[in-house]
């Protein structure tokens, strides 16, 4: 939707489009003209994006004014593939319409930080304070404020930068904290970052 000078409210066309294979963000054809030619004609003042990915028994908002990370949901592409950007950018402004919207209608809803906050502090009393400060240190010093990245086809999801075999056997071992020389970020291995994500999922869902 849109809203014209006077705060009416002008509905925008509404469009069914299947997102096609992850080739259409490096290669041209009919379909990814199309595509780019759309955006030109169409410019919503924001998008709003619900993921079927992400189960919870609440509607969960996201409130941030930062820019989001691009997260590679495939795997056995090209490494270019895993260079592209989208920096799309979260509005809190919008969010907060989304959830007076939501609760007007009837539909509960919870902002989504709020739940990790919560049990953000629950396991940070159980850290020792070396290691938080240190956490608290490298998530203030980088873009988004994440401090923890996996490793993805063999690089630093944080500076894309391959990583040594050696030092990837050292951060399965998960005996240490290893860091990435090029953003800063602390390295885990995909397994773990998956075991975690799970783990957050759960902790959500649950709600």
């Amino acid at each position: 939707m849109e809203g014209n000078k006077k705060g009416s409210i002008i509905m925008v066309p509404s469009l069914f489009i299947g997102h096609g294979s992850p080739y259409l963000a490096v290669t041209q054809n009919e379909y990814s003209d199309f595509l780019k030619e759309l955006g030109k004609r169409i410019k919503p003042k924001a998008i709003v994006i619900f993921s079927a990915h992400w189960e919870t028994q609440t509607l969960a908002l996201t409130y941030t004014d930062d820019i989001l990370d691009t997260v590679y949901d495939y795997y056995g592409f090209p490494e270019d593939m895993y260079k592209i950007k989208y920096p799309a950018k979260g509005s809190k402004i919008v969010a907060e319409i989304l959830e007076n919207r939501f609760k007007k209608a009837g539909i509960e809803t919870k902002r989504e930080e709020e739940i990790l906050l919560a049990k953000s502090e629950e396991f940070t009393a159980l850290i020792e304070e070396r290691l938080v400060t240190a956490y608290q240190r490298i998530r203030n010093g980088v873009r988004n404020k994440l401090a923890v990245v996996s490793i993805e086809r063999g690089a630093s999801a944080g500076s894309y930068f391959t990583i040594p075999p050696q030092v990837q056997v050292e951060i399965a071992a998960r005996k240490k904290i290893i860091t990435d020389e090029h953003s800063g970020r602390i390295l885990v291995d995909a397994a773990l970052a998956e075991e975690e994500r799970e783990k957050i999922n759960a902790i959500i869902a649950s709600l």
